[in-house]
């Protein structure tokens, strides 16, 4: 797969997706992440993740794991998963995922009526349930 073929298809990912090489400057954002920080591509590439979300402390890797963390950008809360990459080379890059809190919460909802629903059936039920 070609490079230009990589971007495309990170392109049609309705999820930000950053890429920032080890000191956190922006190498790539695909146009979710435009979208969200209302920029072009032109001017998030090659600035630094905190000038971005200025509420990120110095320590910015640290704050950044695989855990989901949220954060506010722009005034909008965003759920955040991080991985690192490092490359034949050895160099090491973050990738930096990241989707509106808002569009979680309809899952949210459903997850809180069904687990309501299942604890309604378990408690009027008069035989044991075993879950396995």
């Amino acid at each position: 797969m070609e490079k230009e073929d990589v971007f495309r298809l990170l392109n049609a990912i309705p999820h930000g997706i950053l890429l920032l090489n080890y000191e956190g400057f922006i190498i790539y954002a695909n146009s979710s992440a435009e979208k969200y920080f209302s920029q072009k591509e032109s001017l998030t590439q090659g600035k630094h993740l905190a000038d971005l979300i200025p509420n990120l402390e110095n320590d910015w890797v640290s704050q950044l794991s695989a855990e989901a963390k949220i954060l506010k950008i722009n005034n909008q809360d965003f759920v955040i998963f991080t991985s690192n990459y490092e490359d034949q080379s050895g160099r090491l890059y973050y990738v930096f995922v990241f989707q509106p809190l808002a569009d979680l919460t309809p899952v949210y909802e459903e997850l809180i009526i069904t687990k309501q629903e299942l604890e309604h059936i378990i408690v009027n039920s008069y035989d044991e349930i075993f879950i396995t």
